[in-house]
């Protein structure tokens, strides 16, 4: 008989592997000035009140985590400045609970009723409370006010219509209104073209809101 011996080799414990970091993210926002309402409804505030604007940031992270994350957050001025553009504090932080991927903030924007170029401005991550790629920014883009100069006033005539009368227009200046018309779905509509003073007004036959003061 052969004798056969068996050797017993010892392995070593295979070394775990860190998690790589997280990636954090914000999405990019648009929004107006500030929104101007004209109901056809009551109660109703008067057509022509302004809504103040919240530009929402959406905070997301690349996977879910078994704790909670907090992420700090900074505005960087552009074209659009602090105090002048946007409100608020410059700087913050957000929470994202545990198991969940995705929180937001808001800031606010500063109506000053003129008509003004798109302006940007860009949120940047300054810090995580766990190991994160925060190399990623959002852009904030203030599109052109509510586009209604101050000799300009919108009214409701009639159910469902909405008008936009001008006393100081430029003599061969060409311009009209646009309103959002909410039928099916929200849509812009455009009134007739006036040159020079007058009024441009749209029957959307619905709900509208929304009215902007346009140059054809």
């Amino acid at each position: 008989m052969t004798a056969v011996s068996l050797a017993l080799i010892a392995t070593a414990p295979a070394t775990a592997q860190a998690a790589p970091p997280v990636v954090v993210t914000v999405d990019n926002a648009i929004g107006y000035e500030g929104v101007v309402i004209c109901a056809d409804g009551t109660p109703a505030p008067p057509c022509g009140t302004v809504e103040p604007v919240l530009m929402r940031f959406y905070v997301r992270l690349s996977r879910t985590l078994k704790s909670t994350t907090t992420v700090s957050w900074q505005l960087v001025p552009g074209t659009a400045v602090a105090g002048s553009d946007y409100a608020g504090p410059t700087t913050g932080s957000v929470t994202i609970p545990k198991n969940s991927f995705a929180t937001s903030f808001t800031v606010p924007l500063v109506f000053d009723g003129f008509n003004e170029p798109t302006e940007q401005f860009t949120v940047r991550l300054t810090s995580a409370s766990v190991p994160a790629d925060l190399t990623d920014t959002g852009t904030g883009t203030i599109q052109d006010g509510t586009q209604i100069p101050a000799d300009c006033t919108p009214s409701v005539p009639f159910e469902g219509a909405i008008a936009l009368d001008c006393t100081g227009r430029p003599s061969g200046q060409q311009w009209q209104l646009r309103t959002l018309c909410i039928l099916f779905w929200p849509t812009f509509v455009y009134g007739n073209v006036v040159t020079g003073n007058g009024q441009s007004l749209v029957d959307c036959g619905a709900p509208i809101g929304g009215p902007h003061f346009q140059i054809v």
